[in-house]
């Protein structure tokens, strides 16, 4: 009877993990959580420690909203044309490819599954998500006139702005890509003008 053997991890991976606490990314830093508090998020496949990773509160979640609104409004990203966003969303896209063993190794320590799965699914899929959303936002019209006699009348597609996501456990990486994915690829707030 054969048995499974664990893939060895990759120095990447290790490097990742072996930080302590695994800290919180807000306005394009890695900070401690503002309380110091942390929490161990353990292996489900054999219930030892992966990582100590910092616990955020509602002041850390305030922080990164405050930061999300800044960038949206002064990063240039918004008001970036769509098409400018569709690159750089596809060399993320690329990135995620290139990283894919990385990225895959770290999603199946945390999840607990096989690491065929996010290795031919979960990190690909993430990839193909962005590149979706980056093509879509270029050929959708922002504006589409309806035709009603006597009126002007549209529909405007229009953007939510800053989005928070609670993602849950079985598919992180996956879930996390259908949910940047749009937000980054929408953009700005409609103005009152023709796309």
């Amino acid at each position: 009877m054969a048995t499974a053997t664990a893939a060895p991890k990759l120095m990447e991976v290790d490097a990742f993990l072996a930080q302590d606490p695994l800290q919180l990314f807000i306005g394009g830093q890695w900070v401690p959580a503002k309380a110091g508090g942390t929490f161990e998020t353990l292996d489900p496949g054999n219930g030892r420690v992966l990582a100590r990773v910092a616990a955020a509160d509602a002041t850390d979640i305030d922080a990164a909203v405050r930061a999300a609104r800044h960038a949206f409004r002064h990063s240039g990203w918004a008001s970036m044309p769509s098409n400018d966003r569709a690159v750089i969303l596809h060399r993320l896209a690329d990135l995620v490819d290139q990283h894919t063993a990385i990225l895959a190794q770290i999603e199946s320590l945390d999840v607990g599954k096989p690491l065929a799965q996010p290795t031919g699914f979960d990190v690909p899929f993430c990839a193909q998500t962005l590149r979706y959303y980056a093509d879509l936002s270029v050929h959708t019209s922002r504006r589409q006139a309806i035709a009603v006699s006597g009126a002007e009348a549209y529909t405007a597609r229009v953007p939510y702005g800053v989005c928070a996501f609670i993602i849950p456990w079985n598919f992180p990486f996956l879930l996390l890509g259908w949910g940047v994915s749009p937000a980054l690829a929408a953009g700005e707030h409609y103005r009152d003008q023709a796309s």
